[in-house]
């Protein structure tokens, strides 16, 4: 038998579990939220947060408001509001667009949200069917003249941009080989290279807010057009920024256009930028914080993943007992977190040809991840985290930290700004103090044992 031939063996490695493949996956459900039968499939595996259930029906009744959606990272936010849209563009008639926020985009997030509208209603249009009623939307559009503007308006929103091309010349050595008379030598020569750098500048215009409003009374009249009745921003990734002050700036100067009639905002973010709402003002009607699942909804949570991959199946088939019980405690009921560990257990046992899956493949999973991430980290930066797994909300001048670290207060500062460049801490400033806390998705891999 050659080396690898077991690799070439195409069989199904889940079979000790009687499933066809992993059935734990973080991807957020209801993605493709325009999809009614896809999303259909994807009901069996929401688990509804039961406390904000009643409030369902009214928040896709709402019409003209902004609601955040906040929490910890990880406990489903995304997932929620996903269901929302779904519901109120397939059943509310209400025009969905679901905007994604990041660290480069922020500051034209405005830009984004037009950008993206124009592209869901090309989208939505070019979907349907001649023989659809969509032919007399068709119809409107080209006797508007709206198809070209709206492909004028997608070419000047998303910016102009120029295209560079610089020469740099550099000297190399080269080695050669020489015949000479009765030997072979080696030769040295400087050789001149040329390298051509190409870049792209864009440049992206800061739009008035009378042009706004021009555009969004645009893109309303051809959603209206299109038979629903207004339409709803989904304004999604606010908690994954590392700073928070580019995306409340964002809000701040927005909201003109987050009071626009027409449009319904629903906004996810992090606690953090919850506690800033007092000092934005009030720009959001509605707060609903999203609680981390109890273990019956942990349970339900990794049941609904089972089934779906075999509905003979129950939990305890799968799981030991102390397993689940070992990940309810290092997920702390974050959906996100308790998937990613079970997919990465489950693979595990599966190498380990387990019938179940143990608490010993659990705790691999987090050694893995602890070993992975200690590897790109200071020794000191190390002991730091190890501290605000227990300590959140901890300010450096405090005498306990100090005392921890064992270095000087400036340089506990130093290192903890560099803890939020790289992403793994959060910092808030109450009056002169500024107080640092870590990232909730790291907090299982730097508690101490």
């Amino acid at each position: 038998m050659a080396r690898y031939d077991y690799l070439k063996n195409n069989q199904n490695q889940y079979r000790l579990f009687a499933l066809s493949d992993n059935p734990f996956t973080i991807s957020p459900l209801f993605k493709e939220f325009q999809d009614r039968e896809f999303c259909e499939k994807e009901e069996e595996l929401f688990v509804f947060p039961d406390y904000i259930e009643k409030e369902t029906r009214i928040l896709l009744q709402m019409k003209n408001k902004r609601t955040l959606i906040y929490g910890l990272y990880g406990v489903g936010k995304t997932t929620l509001v996903n269901f929302f849209l779904y519901l109120a563009h397939n059943y509310y008639r209400r025009f969905g667009s679901r905007i994604i926020v990041t660290e480069d985009n922020v500051e034209h997030a405005i830009n984004e949200i037009l950008v993206t509208l124009c592209f869901d209603i090309l989208s939505y249009a070019s979907a349907k069917s001649i023989l659809e009623p969509i032919q007399s939307f068709k119809k409107w559009l080209v006797e508007k003249n709206y198809q070209d503007s709206l492909l004028r308006n997608i070419a000047q929103l998303l910016g102009t941009y120029t295209e560079t091309e610089e020469n740099v010349s550099k000297k190399s050595k080269r080695t050669t080989l020489q015949g000479m008379p009765y030997n072979v030598g080696i030769g040295m020569n400087w050789e001149k290279e040329i390298e051509i750098r190409k870049s792209i500048s864009s440049y992206v215009e800061t739009l008035s807010l009378k042009m706004i409003a021009r555009y969004l009374e645009s893109i309303g009249e051809i959603i209206r057009k299109l038979g629903f009745m207004d339409c709803i921003i989904f304004i999604d990734e606010a908690d994954h920024l590392p700073k928070l002050d580019k995306f409340l700036a964002m809000l701040t100067k927005s909201r003109e256009v987050l009071f626009t009639t027409g449009y319904t905002f629903f906004i996810s973010g992090s606690p953090e930028l919850a506690k800033y709402t007092e000092s934005m003002g009030t720009v959001f009607d509605k707060l609903i914080f999203i609680q981390p699942v109890d273990w019956r909804g942990f349970c339900e949570l990794l049941t609904q993943r089972v089934k779906i991959g075999n509905k003979k199946l129950e939990l305890d088939h799968i799981f030991d007992m102390a397993a689940l019980r070992f990940l309810f405690e290092q997920s702390k009921g974050l959906r996100k977190y308790a998937l990613r560990m079970a997919e990465n257990a489950m693979d595990i046992a599966v190498a380990r040809q387990h019938a179940k899956i143990s608490k010993e493949d659990c705790e691999e999973v987090l050694r893995q991840g602890s070993d992975q991430i200690s590897s790109e980290l200071q020794t000191m930066e190390v002991k730091i985290l190890q501290y605000l797994a227990r300590n959140q909300g901890t300010s450096p001048s405090q005498k306990e930290f100090l005392e921890h670290v064992a270095i000087s207060r400036v340089y506990l500062r130093k290192l903890l700004e560099q803890l939020c460049q790289k992403g793994y801490v959060a910092k808030e400033q109450k009056g002169r103090k500024v107080y640092y806390s870590l990232l909730s998705q790291y907090r299982p891999y730097f508690l101490e044992k």
